[in-house]
């Protein structure tokens, strides 16, 4: 009888424990997005905010920037472009402040995405061209459609080469067997 009442007393105790920690990794995905969490106080006392760039640059990833910082520096930050970055067409995805954490919470999410041409900005050097970035921006730099050609028929090329010297081998080899 002791021993049913040790185990008695031990399941209670686990189920007691595995429902205060399940309960405590509860998400609260429901909640909106405190506005005052989306700024970090850096070491010299500016604000910083996060943002992320992703695609053909050196450094993808995020970053902790100043407030008013504009694209080309962050695009600096991130190491510059990779060769065959599409300049003229760079994704700016901007969450208004307004939207929600996840979207199943019955709140309408609102997106922004605008495309931005940095080339109009190094041949002009007008700076209305760079949008300032806000906590939260996602940048995502793609490949140029002249690159992804250049790609696809320089595989090809190898490919052609090897397989024309395969025939010219194979067509040498038979006109020497006639």
């Amino acid at each position: 009888m002791k021993i049913f009442k040790s185990a008695f007393v031990l399941i209670l105790f686990h189920m007691f424990f595995s429902l205060v920690q399940t309960s405590a990794q509860t998400p609260v995905a429901n909640q909106p997005i405190n506005a005052a969490s989306r700024y970090i106080l850096g070491d010299s006392d500016e604000i910083l905010i996060k943002v992320n760039i992703l695609g053909y640059v050196r450094k993808p990833g995020q970053y902790f920037i100043p407030r008013h910082t504009d694209l080309v520096t962050l695009i600096s930050n991130a190491g510059g472009f990779v060769p065959g970055a599409d300049l003229d067409k760079i994704q700016l995805l901007r969450q208004n402040a307004e939207e929600a954490t996840n979207g199943s919470s019955g709140q309408k999410e609102e997106h922004e995405i605008k495309f931005i041409s940095i080339e109009k900005y190094f041949e002009t050097g007008k700076t209305s061209y760079l949008p300032t970035l806000r906590a939260g921006d996602s940048i995502v730099i793609k490949q140029s459609r002249g690159d992804k050609i250049r790609n696809f028929f320089g595989v090809n090329s190898v490919f052609n080469v090897v397989a024309t010297l395969a025939s010219v081998a194979l067509i040498v080899d038979r006109l020497r067997y006639n």
